[in-house]
């Protein structure tokens, strides 16, 4: 997500800024940030909050050459949560120990949302789950935002309007493209690594694994639609730092070298 950035860096440059901006899962937070206060104060904000989001956001993936592994104690919650489903008895949330302290982050950090629209408007991709159908929502208020960045099962549903939402990055790994915009040009900061499957440790594992791989051959269909796709897990780089700086960095650098390449192309 931090590298996104960066890459947001490369595109002003060349494009200026954005007409309409769409995310989902916790690049959704980037996203209100970006939409509200720009690109060099978000950056300032998040390498604030980048100790308090590691803490919090504890679910995140982390890619290595043995695949897709979870960080901290994200085996003991997935265990957890196997237990959980075969005893179908207790409403514990996993992954974030406590939910009151993502509220709470989110109520000071992004203040901002109180109703009415950014300054570029932000939308998010919702899942309603009881539909079964991808829902496009403009984020006004915080709970938009919680929504769009409900990861299952670390996180539950939020309710907007009656209706149960959790973030589309659980379904197809990606946000559709938004409609009803001027410009023809509409391109995705891809995040998401499709090179990784979850270790085969158990019948939930294989689950998960099947699940990952579904999700991947949506997102791929889904890319599809966009016009220019921005590849940010791919660079060599990837998995070496952890360092907030650098990922801005490598965040820019590598889509600043792929639209150089797409307009060459486009010029040729």
């Amino acid at each position: 997500m931090i590298r996104a950035l960066g890459a947001i860096r490369a595109l002003e440059n060349k494009l200026g800024a954005p007409e309409k901006i769409i995310a989902t899962g916790p690049a959704t937070m980037l996203g209100c940030l970006y939409s509200h206060y720009g690109l060099d104060q978000s950056i300032k904000r998040m390498k604030k909050n980048f100790t308090a989001l590691e803490q919090l956001f504890s679910f995140d993936f982390y890619e290595t050459d043995r695949g897709i592994i979870l960080r901290n104690e994200a085996y003991r919650k997935l265990n957890d949560f196997y237990t959980l489903i075969k005893s179908g008895t207790s409403g514990k949330h996993l992954g974030i120990e406590d939910l009151k302290k993502i509220e709470k982050f989110l109520e000071d950090t992004f203040d901002f949302l109180n109703g009415h629209m950014l300054k570029i408007p932000c939308y998010t991709s919702l899942f309603n789950y009881e539909k079964a159908e991808e829902k496009l929502i403009s984020i006004l208020t915080i709970k938009e935002l919680k929504a769009g960045i409900s990861i299952v099962p670390f996180m539950g549903p939020v309710e907007i309007d009656g209706q149960k939402y959790i973030s589309i990055q659980n379904i197809q790994g990606m946000a559709s493209p938004v409609k009803d915009r001027r410009s023809d040009l509409h391109i995705v900061l891809d995040t998401l690594s499709e090179k990784g499957t979850p270790p085969f440790m158990s019948s939930m594992y294989i689950l998960l694994a099947a699940d990952y791989m579904g999700t991947m051959e949506l997102k791929k269909q889904k890319e599809s639609e966009f016009s220019v796709d921005i590849n940010l897990w791919e660079n060599p780089e990837y998995r070496k730092s952890i360092d907030f700086d650098n990922l801005v960095d490598e965040g820019f650098k590598t889509a600043d070298q792929q639209l150089k390449m797409i307009f060459r192309k486009l010029r040729a």
